[in-house]
């Protein structure tokens, strides 16, 4: 069976992307687009970009989230290794959630004696 990873990024701004101005803050999200396109063309599946709804129960602090499936755990390193090459983390204050994903059944199985932590 082949397992995929899921990659999945909660962020706010930080005060260094909002004390740039809005031409610096274009030019940043263009480059970063062309380093979405390259993780693309190397298997990165995007699945959803969007904004955390402040209606949302019990929503967490952060605004934005992105949603990829990989293919494998070395493509997580790498998509990791390049979120911060391109400077992403100077902007963008980040919790990141990785790892295998699962069928239904075999997911609610992991919960099972569960320690308060996941499996490694």
């Amino acid at each position: 069976m082949t397992v995929s990873f899921a990659f999945i990024e909660l962020y706010n701004p930080r005060p260094s992307w909002l004390a740039l101005s809005a031409s610096a803050q274009q030019a940043y999200v263009q480059a970063v687009v062309g380093h979405v396109e390259q993780a693309v063309s190397s298997g990165v599946e995007i699945l959803a970009f969007g904004t955390n709804a402040h209606a949302t129960p019990h929503r967490s602090p952060y605004a934005y989230y992105c949603v990829y499936r990989l293919p494998n755990a070395e493509a997580a390193v790498e998509f990791e290794q390049l979120i911060q090459s391109a400077g992403w983390y100077d902007y963008f204050d980040q919790a990141n959630l990785c790892g295998p994903t699962f069928e239904v059944g075999e997911f609610f199985q992991t919960h099972v004696g569960a320690t308060g932590h996941a499996p490694a």
